[in-house]
């Protein structure tokens, strides 16, 4: 080793120790939980991708149960800060409730789209795609906010574009591949506008507002699910293929997905002989309805064991909000969107590895999707490191003023990045 090198091994451990120091401010516990942010924010997409593969039938009731889950947590602790606690003032239970339903109606929209997409986007495909809610939010903020942005912010989320559409033309081209229809590639594609409008809207209507996150969390699930049962009728759309469900047969998705929920199977295969050849073919039909569906478009039931991928996906998205707060209260925005971006290639390797797909298949690397991921990659650096670096600029020296609202991806019911900074900085745990 020469002298030069020694003298500037110091120095990179020096750069990489002060890195590390503004990243987790020198404390073990910060560092625990941005790894906890890591694995929860990685298994919260493996998990929703397995829990709609076993709920084949059932996109609608998971939409649902989805929110009506998050009811008794969230008001169960909102009755505690209330009753032993001095968090939620009274101002805070006098916010008016009309502003919580319209956040509770977009992420409704947006919940609805992805578990109707993901039955066949591929799970590489879902983390990918994910990622266009971050332009959708630029263009919305510049047409609704006024909000200017750097050029750098704007090549930032051209690239995440470009990095989409390497993602979706392939698909296009070739009819679809393995685990991917392209129009539910689109719908899931689709998810992200709601997401945008509500981080739109949480600007607009919350402001400087002093709220406790718990209370905010549990009236927009209230108002999500109950939207949502406004909602029902887009499963009758007829483009929506083997998700299709007739309007009168809209209770058997509830019913029934409760029942799967618990391992009982309702669409099952029943044998039918074709009068005029003779011959006898299988095809799955609901035991109440013999006119569910053309066989062409039916898929059984398969719901032993359904209830596991649901309620280990709900313990990551839950452990997937907490983390977030305490990352953003105990760490920084650096530090979250750095843990976000890093989740990224690791839900790619996850995909593609069989124990952990097990029992659907693997989803292989493709050259359109490393490209992509490569691509969107390099997109949210741009735009994220930009946002975070104009915040050292002095005001003056650039005309284009940096915007913060960097939407949190993945969860509907997660406020955007910008008003979660205002919203957990009087938090205590």
């Amino acid at each position: 080793m020469s002298i030069n090198e020694e003298d500037d091994q110091p120095k990179r451990k020096s750069l990489f120790k002060r890195l590390a120091n503004r990243l987790f401010k020198g404390d073990v516990k910060v560092g625990l939980i941005a790894l906890g942010l890591l694995i929860s924010s990685t298994g919260n997409s493996v998990w929703f991708k397995k829990m709609s593969n076993k709920m084949y039938n059932y996109s609608y009731f998971l939409s649902q149960f989805s929110s009506f889950i998050y009811l008794p947590i969230f008001f169960g602790v909102v009755a505690y800060e209330i009753k032993f606690t001095n968090f939620i003032t009274p101002e805070m239970r006098e916010f008016p409730k009309r502003k919580y339903l319209f956040m509770g109606l977009f992420d409704a929209l947006s919940s609805i789209l992805m578990l109707f997409g993901s039955v066949h986007t591929s799970g590489t495909f879902q983390s990918l795609l994910l990622n266009a809610v971050i332009p959708f939010t630029m263009v919305l903020s510049i047409l609704v906010l006024k909000t200017k942005y750097l050029r750098t912010q704007y090549a930032g989320a051209a690239t995440i574009m470009a990095g989409v559409a390497v993602v979706l033309i392939p698909v296009m081209v070739n009819k679809g591949s393995t685990g991917n229809v392209v129009l539910f590639n689109i719908i899931f594609l689709l998810s992200t506008i709601p997401q945008a409008f509500s981080s739109i809207y949480k600007e607009i209507a919350f402001g400087d507002a002093d709220l406790d996150v718990n209370l905010l969390q549990a009236w927009v699930a209230f108002f999500q699910f109950f939207l949502g049962i406004l909602l029902a009728p887009f499963n009758s759309l007829p483009f929506l293929q083997d998700q299709y469900i007739p309007i009168d047969r809209l209770p058997y998705t509830i019913s029934n997905g409760a029942r799967c929920m618990v391992g009982i199977n309702s669409v099952v295969n029943h044998t039918i002989i074709d009068n005029s050849t003779g011959m006898a073919y299988g095809s799955c039909w609901l035991d109440e309805d013999m006119k569910w569906g053309a066989p062409a478009d039916s898929h059984c039931d398969s719901c032993d064991g359904a209830w596991i991928p649901i309620f280990v996906y709900t313990i990551f998205n839950l452990g997937y909000n907490l983390f977030i707060v305490l990352t953003i209260k105990y760490g920084s925005a650096a530090l979250l969107w750095i843990i976000l971006t890093l989740r990224l290639p690791l839900v790619q390797i996850a995909f593609a590895i069989p124990a952990i797909t097990a029992p659907n298949p693997a989803d292989p690397f493709r050259w359109s999707s490393v490209v992509g991921l490569f691509v969107i990659l390099a997109g949210l650096i741009l735009y994220r490191w930009s946002s975070v670096a104009s915040a050292a600029v002095p005001d003056g020296e650039d005309d284009e003023a940096p915007n913060d609202l960097l939407p949190v991806l993945d969860e509907p019911i997660i406020p955007s990045e910008s008003f979660d900074q205002r919203l957990h900085g009087q938090l205590e745990f």
